[in-house]
């Protein structure tokens, strides 16, 4: 049944079986005439006698939420009945295929292959598609790693509209949030806020009163319309609360979901008082129930005897003016239709309405129960409405006394109360809540993504080359020249695997699930494996993976959300007394007097890390045992979300030590959170900034943004999970800066040197624990960061830096390499930075040889270095802070720059001082003493020196313009794993080793030759 119900509306074949039926129904609707075509879909839909949005009369249903489900259905039937006209008019194909791609691309920008596949092949055949499409979109080409795809151009949006047949749910919602997007950019109107903007649909398409279904629109036009519309908007106040169905017996969460039932009536009713303005109004002011029985013969029976005395203006009116705020998403658009009601009575309809409303009450002399609010207070209101009829005045919502309600919506925002919006569970469509937690679904994958430099000449002087702007467009397209066959010219374009870093990338599709239907869906993912033995799954079940029910990617857990987390942009920042931002000695002062009122003994600030510093919950072979009541009671299932998370990464952990070269364990904020965000920086590299765009942080897509904040928030689930909610944490906060300052707690300072860590695992643990502290971590990360990178130089400067031996070639300024606007200011950045290194050394240490080793570096050669070594730090660190807060540091205008070198407008927005100025022999600055202290700490433990990045746009090895150069070139190479010449050879574009493919030498049971070589 499920593939005979895909077959019948696949894009390939709903011309000749859903498309046909639905075409015989609107001959049907103008045939029969709207009140009998109705009627019978009313039956056939269950909502003839008993409305199935009635309470009473729901609880003989056994899945009550889907029968409210089977009712929006009904209404949208009746939407596409009108709307889709397609097939009535004989509409040109290239229109078809025009409103089709116009529709299609509004949910998100397409490739041709994705928008060829959902267009049927008669469609192909009677136009051209691919000039079409491009008359119509905006393409952007591929990159490395994302394929070409096309945009809709502005002027074809108001072509969609988001009530398309031929959509899903969860489509639907996608396209009219994005036409709400875009309306609100253009919006004339620059005082209306966001959440009161709402999309106001055009004009539909209609048949000519003369020609064949030119009745079509008197469905609009026909009381049984109205009487559909009175009946839902009157059952849709059972939204103002639970209290009415939980009093009958139903459970939390068999209550059903009414906004998606009132967003689908309001859009009908939109249309059909656009079309049929008069006739609407006219019926929207009678008793249309009784007015049916008479004129039609019809007999209905409304569940609520009252409602069959209610007008549907009665029942618009009191949404309008009720202070419940479930009302409030869809104010803006009720207040429209009564409006436009209004302009359109005449004086005889405005008396009859003034008796209708003077009578607000059942014929058995009850209340109306849709009069909810205070007696003395309607009837102010409804005299104020009676007023506003007699004058035809457009300040209708102000009379009602809606500015309270602005004024609390402004308090809100001004005390950062904030409301997030998380998208419903894909499964069952309920919201996420505390009382039903759930997540974004994800997939946790081990990565060699991120590189690190080689101990090679040919390679360091090619990296002199990186550009100094990394956000500017500076990917380009280089052809191999292999005719002389020379390997060395090839090795420069391939990396060797052992300077590859291995780590865990999370990504997201963005769809959220409830851990409960995860794990249904989990089970049944399992079911269908056991029961489709012979069947290759997509999924691997032992890996704990399964696709996302929706989009079709695979997921192998959920990032929880922190329902109790400040959300994006309401962190408060801490401020002097003029409301200044402060600076890092102040910073110090406010952590260290944070330190004496809540730890007694500061030998305890290191009780739950380790001798790095790290904190022991996030290891991924820590045992993690606790607080057991958090963890089995208020944070269940949270915990059993971060659990599985830590499943995969300790699998991981202890599967890998062999590729690591290391056995220690992972550390989540490095290796999970700070290796997903170095992955996403270094994806945007050579990728040129958008319109408007300021930072690499903007460049991101919100969905891999929010990704990082899901993991940030679970990363502090974790720790709630372990210690519990109740615990104080601010012994950690304290902890991050004691780590930065070796000599504040001198009698309980860590063994191992700062430099030993890489910074941005620190400021990802700030991120998760202290976000208000978030700007003094990335500074002193920053210059931790700088020292590194000097260590580094100051160690391989004598083998790697051309000009330090006799034997190797003189290198130019290397800043001359490109010729860009600021290169002089990029240069200018860490000019005559030598002086200053080599008296940071010297103060530090005893460092005999630090004279001979930095001299030998020219100034501009250092200048560099330092540059494009420590640029990618300060991307990352600003993809965290934008993350965090949703904005920068520096948040005035005229203190912003917008234009300049990267590393400049970087530095500003972060507020990162130069070290140029805080470093010197003659300035008295926090940073100095911190920065000798970490150099003392390293010299005396041991010096090690860690590789630092590749810090230019990643490549792949470089093919020649003709592939037969490269089969001519690597014909007679050996495989490195079986040692022969293979004769199905493969190339690797990482490393350009030559594997076998295709036979049984190379291959390992289940697992074939490339996946074998990918795990070397």
């Amino acid at each position: 049944m499920r593939h005979q119900l895909n077959a019948y509306v696949d894009t390939q074949r709903r011309e000749a079986t859903a498309d046909q039926e639905f075409f015989i129904l609107q001959t049907a609707l103008c045939t029969m005439g709207p009140v009998p075509f109705v009627l019978a879909a009313m039956d056939r839909f269950g909502a003839m006698d008993d409305s199935p949005i009635n309470a009473n009369y729901m609880g003989q249903f056994e899945d009550p939420p889907g029968t409210v489900i089977d009712f929006e259905d009904f209404i949208l039937f009746l939407i596409y009945l009108v709307t889709d006209t397609d097939r009535p008019m004989q509409t040109h194909p290239e229109s078809i295929v025009s409103r089709t791609i116009s529709q299609l691309l509004a949910i998100k920008p397409m490739t041709f292959a994705e928008l060829a596949k959902r267009i049927s092949d008669r469609a192909n055949e009677r136009v051209e598609l691919s000039s079409l499409i491009r008359q119509m979109a905006d393409y952007r080409g591929p990159t490395e790693t994302a394929p070409g795809i096309y945009t809709l151009k502005p002027e074809y949006i108001p072509h969609v509209s988001p009530f398309w047949r031929h959509y899903s749910r969860n489509e639907r919602k996608e396209v009219m949030d994005f036409l709400l997007k875009k309306s609100f950019e253009t919006r004339p109107d620059r005082s209306v806020p966001f959440d009161q903007w709402f999309h106001i649909p055009g004009r539909v398409e209609l048949p000519e009163p003369d020609q064949p279904f030119g009745n079509l629109p008197e469905l609009w036009r026909s009381p049984i319309a109205i009487y559909v519309l009175q009946v839902t908007f009157h059952h849709c106040v059972l939204m103002e609360s639970d209290n009415l169905f939980t009093s009958i017996g139903f459970r939390v969460e068999d209550i059903p979901r009414f906004d998606s039932l009132f967003d689908i009536a309001l859009h009908f009713a939109t249309l059909a008082i656009h079309h049929e303005p008069e006739e609407f109004a006219h019926n929207a002011l009678s008793i249309v129930g009784t007015k049916m029985e008479q004129d039609e013969g019809y007999v209905l029976q409304c569940p609520y005897e009252f409602a069959r005395f209610q007008c549907l203006y009665e029942n618009l009116w009191y949404m309008e003016v009720s202070k419940n705020p479930v009302y409030k998403p869809y104010r803006a658009r009720i207040k429209y239709l009564t409006e436009r009601i209004r302009e359109t009575l005449d004086e005889e309809e405005q008396k009859r309405h003034e008796k209708i409303t003077e009578a607000r009450r059942t014929p058995s002399g009850r209340p109306s129960k849709t009069a909810a609010v205070d007696k003395t207070t309607a009837a102010d209101r409804q005299k104020q409405v009676m007023a506003e009829f007699a004058k035809k005045q457009a300040a209708f919502a102000a009379n009602m006394d809606f500015g309270e309600d602005d004024d609390e919506d402004i308090e809100e925002k001004e005390e950062g109360k904030l409301e997030v919006e998380h998208g419903p569970c894909i499964v069952c469509q309920d919201p996420l809540s505390p009382d039903r937690p759930g997540g974004m679904l994800a997939l946790f994958q081990p990565s060699r993504m991120v590189r690190e430099s080689v101990h090679d000449v040919d390679f360091f002087a090619k990296s002199l080359r990186t550009p100094t702007n990394l956000d500017n467009a500076t990917r380009s397209l280089n052809y191999a020249d292999l005719t002389e066959r020379s390997y060395d010219a090839q090795k420069l374009d391939s990396h060797p695997p052992q300077s590859m870093r291995l780590g865990c990338y999370v990504s997201g599709c963005g769809h959220y699930m409830h851990e409960s239907c995860m794990e249904q869906y989990s089970d049944h993912t399992r079911s269908r494996h056991s029961h489709q033995i012979n069947r290759n799954q997509p999924e691997n079940i032992v890996r704990y993976e399964y696709m996302c029910p929706l989009c079709k990617s695979i997921s192998n857990f959920i990032l929880p959300i922190d329902f109790e987390a400040t959300p994006v942009g309401a962190v408060k920042i801490p401020e002097n007394k003029e409301g200044g931002m402060l600076t890092l000695l102040e910073y110090i002062r406010m952590v260290s007097a944070e330190g004496l009122k809540y730890i007694n003994d500061s030998t305890k600030i290191w009780q739950h890390h380790s001798e790095g510093g790290h904190v022991k919950a996030w290891y991924s072979d820590y045992a993690f045992r606790g607080n057991k009541d958090a963890r089995h009671n208020d944070m269940k299932q949270n915990s059993l979300m971060v659990d599985r998370f830590r499943h995969l990464y300790r699998a991981l952990a202890d599967q890998s030590h062999q590729l690591r070269g290391s056995s220690k364990p992972f550390y989540a904020p490095e290796d999970a959170v700070g290796y997903t965000v170095s992955v996403l920086e270094i994806a945007q590299r050579g990728l040129a900034r958008g319109p408007g765009q300021l930072t690499v942080a903007e460049q991101l897509l919100d969905s891999s943004r929010n990704v990082v904040k899901r993991m940030l928030e679970m990363l502090k689930l974790e720790l709630d999970g372990y210690f519990g909610k109740s615990y104080n944490q601010a012994g950690l906060r304290v902890a991050i800066f004691a780590r930065f300052l070796p000599d504040w707690y001198r009698a309980s300072s860590l063994p191992t040197s700062l430099l030993l860590r890489n910074p941005l695992s620190i400021v990802v643990e700030c991120a998760a624990l202290a976000p208000d502290l978030l700007h003094p971590v990335i500074i002193m990360a920053y210059y931790a960061e700088v020292i590194r990178v000097l260590i580094s130089i100051s160690i391989m400067a004598r083998r790697l830096v051309p000009g330090a031996r006799e034997d190797k070639p003189k290198v130019d300024d290397p800043f001359l390499y490109e010729d860009g606007p600021y290169t002089d200011q990029a240069r200018a950045r860490f000019s005559d930075f030598l002086p200053t290194a080599i008296t940071l050394f010297r103060n530090a240490t005893p460092y005999n040889d630090v004279d001979a080793t930095l001299r030998a570096v020219p100034d501009a050669l250092l200048s560099k270095l330092i540059y494009m070594h420590t640029l990618p730090f300060v991307r990352r660190a600003a993809i965290l802070y934008y993350t965090v807060h949703g904005k920068y540091v520096i948040t005035d205008p005229k203190d912003i720059i917008s234009e300049g070198c990267e590393y400049d407008r970087l530095a500003s927005l972060l507020a990162i001082p130069n070290p140029k100025d805080t470093l010197g022999d003659t300035n008295n600055t926090v940073e100095l003493p911190m920065v000798l202290r970490w150099l003392t700490q390293w010299a005396t433990g041991g010096r090690q020196v860690t590789s630092p990045e590749i810090c230019g746009p990643y490549e792949l090895l470089s093919l020649p313009e003709h592939l037969d150069e490269m089969i001519l070139r690597y014909s007679d190479d050996v495989c490195q794993r079986c040692t022969r010449t293979p004769q199905f050879p493969g190339l690797c574009l990482t490393c350009g080793e030559v594997i076998c493919i295709g036979g049984d030498c190379c291959a390992d049971d289940d697992l074939g030759e490339c996946n074998l070589h990918m795990q070397q």
